[in-house]
């Protein structure tokens, strides 16, 4: 069976609201288009931070995309 990997959280408060940013893109409303972006641009869904550089988390609901940036660590 698999267990999940228990792995801290290093900035609780960034996490939070990259959280909140990847729950909003998988809203109801906007699943369709927020993967129909992803697609377009040729990358995978499991890519997050090929996402996260395109701005697709970013990208709050109604095509506005004001939104918060996260630091991408390789």
């Amino acid at each position: 069976m698999f267990e999940q990997a228990g792995i801290a959280v290093q900035d609780e408060q960034v996490f939070a609201k990259l959280h909140a940013l990847i729950d909003a893109a998988f809203d109801s409303r906007d699943v369709e288009v927020f993967l129909t972006r992803v697609t377009k641009s040729k990358l995978r869904i499991r890519d997050y931070e090929g996402v996260l550089r395109k701005g697709f988390w970013a990208r709050k609901r109604r095509g506005s995309t004001k939104g918060c940036r996260f630091p991408i660590r390789a």
